[in-house]
Formats: C-alpha cells, sequence, structure tokens
C-alpha cells in the first residue's frame, strides 16, 4: 500500500471498486440474462438482433467495469496522479465509443 493514503483517498478507491463491481454485475445480466430494459434508450421496434446487443452492451460493460476495479485496486501500489485518472477516463470514453461504433449494426432497417 502506497505509504500517506488518507482516508478520502481510501473511501473514493473503496467507491470506485464497488462501482466498479456494480457495473460487473449489469454488464452480466445484460449479457448472460439478456435484460435489455437496463439498456437505457432501448426500444425493441428499433433493434433487429436484441440478443446480440444484449452480447455486445454486457461484454463491453463487464469490461469497463473490471477496468474500474482494477484501477481501484491498482491505486494502492501506484500513486494516482493526473495520467492515472486520465488513461482510466480515456479507456471508458473508448468503451463508450466503441459501443457507439458496432452498436449500429444491431438496428432494424428502415
Amino acid at each position: 500500500m502506497v505509504s500517506g493514503v488518507t482516508e478520502e483517498s481510501l473511501a473514493t478507491l473503496v467507491f470506485m471498486v464497488v462501482s466498479g463491481l456494480f457495473i460487473c454485475y449489469l454488464g452480466y445480466r445484460i449479457r448472460y440474462r439478456t435484460d435489455v430494459r437496463l439498456i437505457s434508450g432501448y426500444r425493441s421496434e428499433t433493434v433487429a438482433d436484441g440478443e446480440g446487443l444484449a452480447r455486445l452492451v454486457g461484454g463491453v460493460g463487464g469490461g469497463l467495469g473490471i477496468v474500474t476495479v482494477g484501477y481501484g485496486l491498482a491505486a494502492f501500489v501506484v500513486e494516482p496522479w493526473l495520467w492515472y485518472w486520465v488513461s482510466w477516463t480515456l479507456l471508458l470514453l473508448g468503451g463508450v465509443a466503441f459501443l457507439q461504433r458496432h452498436g449500429k449494426r444491431f438496428a432494424a432497417k428502415k
């Protein structure tokens, strides 16, 4: 553990791990239980392949949850400075961009 860890930083890191685990749980529910109502803005009339979309969104959600948990745990080893948080933010934005790019293939043809 990094020396000089404050209560505030410890609380932040615990929150990161807990929120990452929650995101993993949501990804699991979407991907393996096909719980598409957890997908924001999901309307069955606009989706051609709901199961495929669930696999994509749930997989990326689970991956982003694992990244969040990993960064939360890594903060005990690496002192989190600017590039630590910037890299985490860029990974999350990359996951969202991936969903935006690849989610279009599941849209119903008009």
